[in-house]
């Protein structure tokens, strides 16, 4: 599992105004010699990520060191404590995170980050409006999301259950796109926890496909759902410390809306679930909409079960 995304080098060099401290701060480091690398970098491990995430946005050059291997255990030990600070604005117990290995941790921090500040905007929409989604929000997450933030993926799929309640069919196809697109973002950092996730948007999709007559398409779905089921339960083990960074030491129930923290359990639900609904469909086949599936991805190792 691993995340090259790099979004700052995207972003930066772009026309933005910077408050006058952060133009200081920025005039420092790049007044510093580029051979004095370790002075350079002295400066990204004493300002805050917010100051960081900012004057990466704006400069290439300092985005780039932010990803230099001499701050690989500073960015890790922010990550860790990033839990902290999390599970307390979430009124939950205090809980760091663990690390993850394969992952980079520069890049974690900034998915924290962001998140946290779309749940700040979240707790002010609702204080001010007693409404639970706003454009605000969705921002930060979108942003987050880029960075393989799983607390961002999973909320933002909040936002498109809320959409499909409202959604006609033709618009509801590509929402289901949509939202197994994201869920499957949730692999890389949640192994066994984002699988749950995954399989749970692909069984959605897979019973609107029945309430819509499209049974050859579902049963392709359906049996991509147990595809992700079976790699949720197989990784189940080495997932603990990944379970715990994204539920937030809740456990795997968190994943699913039907509070299971065994994808055994949940597999054998779908399928109850799936034979159940089957049963009640006579319509006949539609093969001309809908999602199609990878051909080789059954037996591909940890890869996405369905490809939309």
């Amino acid at each position: 599992m691993t995340n090259t995304y790099h979004f700052f080098n995207g972003l930066a060099e772009k026309e933005k105004s910077l408050p006058g401290v952060y133009l200081l701060i920025l005039k420092k480091f790049e007044e510093i010699p580029e051979e004095d690398i370790e002075s350079r970098l002295k400066i990204i491990r004493e300002i805050s990520i917010d100051i960081v995430t900012t004057l990466a946005t704006h400069n290439a050059n300092f985005a780039s060191y932010c990803h230099h291997e001499n701050l690989t255990s500073h960015w890790r030990n922010l990550w860790c404590d990033a839990g902290y600070g999390l599970t307390l604005h979430m009124n939950l117990p205090p809980k760091g995170f663990y690390e993850h290995p394969n992952l980079n941790h520069f890049e974690l921090v900034c998915g924290v980050h962001f998140f946290h500040q779309s749940q700040m905007a979240r707790k002010k929409m609702q204080k001010a409006s007693n409404r639970d989604f706003s454009v605000s929000e969705e921002k930060f997450l979108q942003t987050a999301i880029q960075f393989g933030s799983i607390h961002a993926i999973q909320r933002f799929n909040d936002y498109i259950y809320a959409d499909l309640q409202k959604a006609t069919n033709r618009e509801a196809e590509k929402l289901y796109k949509k939202l197994i697109d994201n869920s499957k973002k949730s692999i890389p950092t949640g192994g066994s926890y984002g699988y749950m996730i995954y399989a749970e948007s692909l069984s959605n999709y897979c019973f609107w496909l029945l309430t819509n007559s499209k049974i050859e398409k579902a049963e392709t779905t359906y049996y991509a759902v147990l595809v992700s089921l079976e790699w949720a339960q197989k990784i189940l083990t080495e997932s603990k410390s990944s379970i715990s960074n994204a539920s937030l030491g809740r456990g795997l129930r968190q994943s699913n809306s039907f509070a299971m923290d065994s994808p055994e359990e949940a597999k054998r639900l779908f399928i109850k679930q799936y034979e159940n609904a089957k049963s009640q469909q006579g319509a006949p086949y539609d093969e001309n909409e809908g999602c199609e599936p990878c051909e080789d991805e059954a037996n591909e190792a940890r890869q996405c079960a369905i490809s939309c």
